[in-house]
Parts: structure tokens; C-alpha cells; sequence
């Protein structure tokens, strides 16, 4: 009995040229090298190959030896030690003329640190294709001048675009004016929307690599978007059917006269002897937006071979993709219809002749941009695919549709690794995990801290601020205009009144005003009430009542519970990282500008009852309720506020140290200022600097250190880079868990105002302390 003979196993994106040029690259390394395994090529459409490669784990079990993989797929695969790491065989032996050969846009996206984990395949940014024979006949330009008024050109804008589609739109004739492709493979739509963004100025990540869908700019592209394809006067029937492939066919058969496809559909009418539009094509950029930001821009995703990490085959593997990246190979595949990625391809007279356009590819590199790295980046583009089909295919407003999505990204990224990190294989989470379904918020009060915090973090978390109220409406106006908020009331009762009966009510205006508009809520409605809990503590006793006797679901956005280092923190403590907790100092040393709070810095109990709370209320999470505090706030000696400076301690016992120190005059530069938070325990130790309170409002980056001690090792710390910061990333994280407790998600609301009652108890005993020495806290009042 013969043993089964080895065969080596190719996964290949699914299209022609691909197919046949692998199949001949294939035939010529075995006779170069004597190769005798025999091979099995499977060609696959873009859902097959990512299930196959990624999901089902086809690379990382041995099902695979080497595969066409794209850049899309590639954070993905390398986070699930999918592929094989090549820079020891580069090392050893590289390609001819590595890395040199190739542009320097074709070789970052696969480095991950001193990791290399593709050679380039296949490359041709998106750009426009059109008929130019149709643009140069003499009686399309009489007709369109005629028509238009203007002369008949490649479109510039998207406007133009969808005018020239038009007039070229004769059915009749099996013509069309523009392919597109609208198969929902979670990719070719997810490029049309990116395209659409970029164009008109926006961009998909935000400064903390956020992605973000739910934007101006994406809310203009989209409604051009879905009006475009549903345009039965300008588009190719058969669109929503297509993916690049077939769209990119479709065009070659000569039923369009423009489409937005990658450069190699264009290069192929021209390489491709029996194409009927040989020599009929050329390329230029895409469309820009309307006005000053609008700007043309290509995408750069491009095709790699990668060996599988359980490929059994893998020197052999690294051998063939050598061999398939020689200059003369990379040649091969771009006369059958491929692109090549050497620059040398790119210069070659032989592919310029018979690709007149081909030097244009340089062009296209400079105005591309590239998806984002994040592993969890297929799974978005599915959520983004999903919002472009329903578009299409639904009258629901494009606002609802990309704020719907941007939940959905938003609640993937709370569960999804990029939310945490790992401290030996244990896995450290940190971002608050957001409400399966959000509720619509109603925001009473217009002041800076909602433009500069409230606004951002609900738009972020994707929730849907639906009406704001405030006793100056102008303000109110402006912040609705800006944030797209679709109701302004002239009063709490209007407000109430119009609020849809599941609004939960954000309540941002001073403590004195609590009560009075705590009673016009709804009995039982869920509200976020802005800390303090009232300027003294008979004030936090009448808020309470009222909460109780209404049975509110009542929270004080104490926020700092809730910023990312804090939760990182929190976490690694509650999993034993750093052992038994015995130290917790909060210090702050810088210069605040109070004139920024005018209504606050009047305040005669401004430091702690204002500032100082942050850290009380934070302490309290982490340690309880103190048996006694100390406390001194004083004021400067220059200055008109009621106090500015002071210190905290807290008695926890004879092992626990806890204190706070605050120093808001430190007006001799930033050399010396600082803001963090300590813990330190019988393993480690913990350190966060709070970057916000530095240069405020600016701020300064946030810094998270820690240290595990070893036995018989140097302590050494460690910094990890989180994502977020206490503004706006922390007001998720105390609307988000009212949200879910108002519909039974969680059991306890972190921060309601039974706990936060216990907070204001020790800020009272402070300014006890502060007035006449050590002073216990006052207990809540019974309810008779």
C-alpha cells in the first residue's frame, strides 16, 4: 500500500487572472526547483477565504500552506498567531531586492514590531475608471454641452459624477453609466462609505483610534450614497448583485461608462486581448465632496502571500513565494490581468505600453489612505456593511442609521480585546461596558461642561441626546445646532412634557436648583444628576427625599469612578496583581483656571466641595466608608477665592494610608506640576497620571504605570497605553450604567444616590475638620 502523497495547499482569492497566473507560477517554480509535492489550489470568493483562513482557523491548523490574505484581515490573523512570522527566512534569504524592490506603502501594514508577515501580491488603489473613447467622441461632447452647458470631462465631484452618469445611462443600449458594487461581502460598501467620509473631509478614527461612523461628513456621504444607487437613471441593474469582481467584468464587457473599482479592473480590459473595451479606458482620481473640505482620496488595501502557522510545508512555502515575487513573476501576474507591486513592474516599458495609464499608479498611492489595524476590524466592517445595505434598501433617516451603527461599533469595542489588556495572560478590562439598548436622553442645563464632556461621550457611546432645555434658550440653540440635537424647550415642563416615556434626564445645572427640578420629572424616570449632591449637606438631604419619594432611579455623575486608568486599576486590585492594598494617595499639583467656571469659583466652599469630591467620592469606591477624616482647605493669599488648596486624610485602620493633596497655585510652570492617582499593595503598585487637570483644558496624555514585584528581580515598571481618558470616556461609563440598570442589565447603580449620599457625608466632615479639627461623618437622616 502506497503512502498518500503530500499535496501543498494554495487558499486563492477567487479571480481569473489570479487563478491562472498562480497556476502558471506554480508550474514554473516546480521546474526550477524540483519540487514533487503535488498542489491544490481553491479559489474563493472574500466571505469563503475569511472563513476558511480566519474563522474556521484553516491557517493556523495546517489547512492552508500559503494564502492570498488582504490588509483588512491581517491585524486579525496576527493577533490569533495565524501566520507565519517570515523575517527569520528574510534574514536568511531574502527576495531579490528586498526590501528596496518594492514602495515603502507596500510594506508597513505586515510589520508587526520586528515581525514580517507577508510578501506583497497583488496591489491598484480604488480609483475612477471610464470609457475614454465615449469622452473623447466628438458627438458625446456636442450632445453633453449642449445638455449641460459645460464641457464633458472625467468628474471631479460627486455632483459631476452622478451628471455624467446620467447622460451616459442608455439601457436600450445595455449601457450604462455607472457599475457598482453593492454585494453585501462586508467589504465593497464598507470602501464606497470610506470613500464617501474621506471625500468630504471626516475622518473614520478618532484622536483616541476610535472608530467613528456617526459623524457630518458620514451623515453627507451616506445620503449621497443611498440616493446614488437607488438613481434607476444613472446605475447598472445589476449593482446590488455585484461584488469588484463582477462589477470590474461588467465594465470589461462594456456595460458602463464609469465605475470605482480598484486599478487592476482597469489594467485588465487592457491586458486582456478579447476584452471589448481594450485600449477604450483610462483612470483619474475619485470624486471630491462639494466646498473647502472636500478632497480626492484612494484606498490602499493590497494583497499579500502569507504561510499558514500550521502549514507543515513552510521552508517549501517560503521557497514558492521567492520565486512568485521575482521581478520577472511579479511581471507575470500583471500581463494576466493582476497588478504588480515592484517598482520595477510599475516602470516597466513593456506594461506602460500596453497599460498607457499605468504611471498614474503613483499618483493614486499619494492620495491613498488605509483601513484601520484593529483586530476586531472584520466584525466592524460587517456592522458598517450592515448600515450602508439598509440605506439602500430602507426610507430610515441616514442619521438613525449610522447613530444605530455606531452603537453597535461602540458596544463591540466594550467587549472585544482592544478594551483591555494582558498582565501575564490575564486579561485586564477597563472600558465600561455600554447598554445592549440605550435609552434617549433628554439634557436639562447648557453649560461647558455638557459642549465639553456630556455632548462628546454620548456621541461616542452612540446614544441619542433627543431635546436639551436651559434658562438661556440661545445656549441651548447652539449646543442643539452643533450636536445635532433635534428639540430645544423653553422649560423643564415642555421638556418633560415632549420627552418620549423611556428618556432618562441629564441634569448639569447648579446644586440649588436640584430639588425644584427634580420634582417635575416623571415618578420613576432614570436621571444623571451633576455632582456635588447639593452645597451643603442639608441640600444632599432634601435631594435624596425627593429621589426616594418619586423613586427615581437617581445617579451623581461622579465620573472618575469610571476613566479608564481608574478601571484598570480597580480591576487588577479586585484580581490580586498587586495584593493586599495598603496605600492610596491622590496628589495634584498645577495651576487651574477657575475663571473658566465663573458660576463655581464664587463658590465659599469651592476646593473641596467642587474639586476635591472627585477624589473622595473615587477613594470611597476603592476602600469604603472611613471612621474619621482630617482635613485642611485654605485659600492663597492673592487670590479671591474662597479656597484653593488642600489636604485629606483618611483613618482606615492602622496598615491603610489614604490621603489627598491638592495644590491649584502651582503657577511656576509645568516642570514641577503634577496630577496622579497611587495605589500600592503588597505585590505592586499602581500609577496613573491624570492628564486632563495638566494645561487644562488642553490637557497632557494620560500615563498608566505599574509594577509586580518578582522575588529575585529588579522592580521594574511598566507603562500600557489605554485607550480613552477621563473626558469624555468617563460620562459613558455613569450615563451607560444608568441606562442598563433602568432595564435590569446590572442589579446596582455604581453611583446612585444612596452611595453618593455617603460621599457628601465625608465632604461635610472635611470642612468639619477643616473648621475645628478631626470630625466624624453625619449619618444620612431616617425617613420617618
Amino acid at each position: 500500500m502506497t503512502p498518500e502523497q503530500p499535496v501543498f495547499r494554495i487558499a486563492v482569492r477567487k479571480f481569473g487572472p489570479f487563478e491562472s497566473a498562480m497556476q502558471k507560477l506554480w508550474d514554473g517554480y516546480c521546474q526550477h526547483s524540483g519540487c514533487q509535492l503535488a498542489v491544490e489550489m481553491v479559489p474563493m470568493d472574500l466571505h469563503p477565504l475569511h472563513q476558511s483562513l480566519l474563522t474556521n482557523e484553516g491557517l493556523l491548523r495546517g489547512a492552508w500552506d500559503v494564502a492570498h490574505i488582504n490588509t483588512d484581515w491581517l491585524l486579525e490573523a496576527h493577533t490569533a498567531g495565524a501566520l507565519e512570522n517570515l523575517t527569520p527566512y528574510l534574514q536568511a534569504d531574502p527576495p531579490a531586492g528586498f526590501p528596496k524592490g518594492w514602495s515603502s506603502s507596500l510594506l508597513g501594514m505586515q510589520q508587526y514590531g520586528d515581525a514580517v508577515v507577508g510578501l506583497p501580491f497583488h496591489d491598484g488603489p480604488e480609483c475612477l475608471i471610464f470609457r475614454k473613447d465615449l469622452f473623447d467622441s466628438p458627438v458625446e461632447q456636442e450632445n453633453f454641452q449642449r445638455q449641460h452647458g459645460r464641457p464633458l470631462e472625467p468628474p471631479t465631484t460627486w455632483a459631476e459624477l452622478q451628471t455624467v452618469a446620467q447622460f451616459f445611462h442608455r439601457p436600450a443600449e445595455n449601457l450604462y453609466g455607472l457599475v457598482a458594487a453593492g454585494y453585501p461581502d462586508g467589504h465593497n460598501t464598507v470602501f464606497d462609505f470610506c470613500l464617501q467620509l474621506w471625500t468630504r473631509g471626516g475622518q473614520l478614527l478618532d484622536e483616541q483610534g476610535r472608530v467613528v461612523i456617526d459623524s457630518e461628513a458620514a451623515r453627507e456621504g451616506l445620503s449621497y450614497y443611498r440616493q446614488l444607487l437607488q438613481d434607476q437613471a444613472a446605475i447598472h441593474p445589476q449593482s446590488m448583485q455585484y461584488e469588484s469582481v463582477q462589477a470590474g467584468q461588467a465594465f470589461a464587457r462594456g456595460e458602463a461608462a464609469l465605475m470605482i473599482n480598484w486599478f487592476g479592473f482597469a489594467a485588465v480590459c487592457d491586458v486582456d486581448e478579447a476584452c471589448p473595451v481594450r485600449s477604450k479606458v483610462d483612470i483619474t482620481s475619485i470624486p471630491r465632496g462639494e466646498g473647502l473640505q472636500g478632497r480626492s482620496a484612494s484606498l490602499n488595501v493590497y494583497w499579500l502571500y502569507a504561510i499558514g502557522a500550521g502549514s507543515k510545508h513552510k521552508d517549501v512555502a517560503y521557497d514558492f513565494m521567492r520565486y512568485a515575487t521575482r521581478p520577472e513573476n511579479d511581471k507575470l501576474l500583471t500581463l494576466e490581468g493582476g497588478i504588480g507591486c515592484r517598482i520595477s513592474t510599475w516602470h516597466d516599458a513593456e506594461i506602460n505600453a500596453l497599460v498607457p495609464y499605468y504611471h498614474k499608479l503613483e499618483m493614486l498611492h499619494q492620495q491613498a489612505e488605509s483601513l484601520p489595524q484593529k483586530a476586531n476590524w472584520a466584525q466592524i466592517a460587517t456592522i458598517i456593511d450592515e448600515v450602508v445595505l439598509q440605506a439602500i434598501n430602507s426610507d430610515t433617516p441616514t442619521a438613525e442609521l449610522l447613530a444605530a451603527g455606531q452603537r453597535n461599533i461602540n458596544l463591540l469595542d466594550h467587549v472585544f480585546c482592544s478594551t483591555m489588556f494582558k498582565i501575564n495572560d490575564i486579561e485586564v478590562p477597563y472600558l465600561p461596558v455600554l447598554p445592549e439598548k440605550p435609552l434617549p436622553i433628554v439634557i436639562i442645563g447648557a453649560g461647558g461642561i455638557v459642549h465639553d464632556a456630556h455632548l462628546p461621550a454620548y456621541r461616542k457611546a452612540g446614544f441619542e441626546v433627543v431635546g436639551i432645555t436651559n434658562r438661556t434658550r440661545a445656549r441651548a440653540e447652539k449646543l442643539a445646532a452643533e450636536w445635532g440635537i433635534p428639540h430645544v424647550y423653553d422649560s423643564v415642563a415642555e421638556a418633560v412634557a415632549h420627552a418620549p416615556a423611556d428618556a432618562v434626564y441629564d441634569i448639569t445645572i447648579m446644586p440649588e436648583q436640584f430639588v425644584a427640578t427634580l420634582e417635575q420629572l416623571p415618578d420613576g424616570c432614570g436621571v444623571l444628576i451633576q455632582k456635588p449632591m447639593g452645597d451643603y449637606f442639608w441640600q444632599t438631604q432634601e435631594i435624596l427625599e425627593v429621589c426616594r419619594r418619586k423613586k427615581l432611579a437617581a445617579a451623581i455623575n461622579c465620573q472618575l469612578r469610571f476613566a479608564p486608568y481608574v478601571s484598570a486599576a480597580r480591576e487588577m486590585i479586585r484580581q490580586g496583581l498587586i495584593g493586599e492594598l495598603y496605600d492610596m494617595e491622590v496628589r495634584v499639583t498645577l495651576e487651574t483656571p477657575w475663571e473658566l467656571f465663573p458660576h463655581v469659583m464664587v463658590h465659599p466652599r469651592l476646593e473641596i466641595q467642587y474639586h476635591s469630591i472627585h477624589y473622595i467620592d473615587l477613594l470611597r469606591s476603592f476602600l469604603g466608608e472611613p471612621s474619621s477624616v482630617m482635613a485642611k482647605t485654605l485659600r492663597h493669599p492673592a487670590k479671591a477665592l474662597s479656597s484653593s488648596r488642600s489636604t485629606i486624610l483618611f483613618d482606615y485602620g492602622d496598615t491603610m494610608h489614604a490621603v489627598i493633596n491638592t495644590n491649584h497655585d502651582h503657577s511656576f510652570g509645568p516642570e514641577n506640576q503634577e496630577s496622579f492617582i497611587k495605589w500600592e499593595g503588597t505585590k505592586g503598585a499602581i500609577k496613573a497620571r491624570m492628564g486632563l487637570l495638566m494645561n487644562y483644558p488642553h490637557g497632557v496624555p494620560d500615563k498608566f504605570e505599574y509594577c509586580l514585584m518578582r522575588e529575585g528581580e529588579t522592580p521594574t515598571w511598566h507603562t500600557v497605553e489605554l485607550e480613552g481618558s477621563w473626558f469624555p470616556d468617563a460620562f459613558m461609563g455613569t450615563m451607560g450604567s444608568l441606562m442598563r440598570y433602568k432595564q435590569g442589565e446590572i442589579d446596582v447603580l455604581p453611583t446612585s444616590v444612596e452611595d453618593v449620599i455617603k460621599t457628601m457625608a465625608v465632604v461635610e466632615a472635611a470642612y468639619a475638620s477643616s473648621d475645628a479639627g478631626k470630625a466624624s461623618p453625619p449619618g444620612p437622616r431616617r425617613n420617618a
